[in-house]
């Protein structure tokens, strides 16, 4: 099941199970130059980041702790209603996202009713677009 969602001014985004846990996590948003690069998600070329999954809160929680520490991250969770996600810079300067599906959720089989986009909302609520 491909589960596809459009964020209004943002763009549209899929999650495509690809086996197991893994997940490719795709984009299409309008007006983007991929030639361009920059800093600013959805500015950041072809592959604007990567995305690591862990199996457990416990290890969610380890890692970034550990990243928090290396000052690699300053560790905000975003809450996407069906998994916990958060970024770090690696060491070659890649943008990186680490996710936990929460407890009971089945990646392969996801349910519109709930996803949210903790980032949209904050995007929405500061009147950004």
């Amino acid at each position: 099941m491909v589960l596809d969602v459009t964020i209004p001014s943002v763009g549209r985004h899929a999650f495509i199970p690809i086996g197991g846990p893994a997940m490719l996590h795709a984009w299409e948003v309008e007006g983007t130059k991929p030639s361009d690069f920059g800093s600013e998600i959805f500015n950041r070329g072809r592959v604007d980041h990567l995305a690591l999954v862990v199996d457990s809160d416990d290890d969610f929680e380890e890692v970034r702790r550990r990243l928090v520490e290396e000052g690699a991250t300053e560790g905000e969770v975003n809450d996407f209603g069906v998994a916990l996600s958060f970024s770090f810079i690696d060491l070659d300067g890649t943008w990186t996202e680490l996710a936990w599906w929460k407890d009971g959720v089945d990646p392969s089989n996801l349910d519109v009713e709930a996803f949210r986009d903790p980032i949209a909302d904050k995007r929405e609520s500061a009147g950004g677009d």
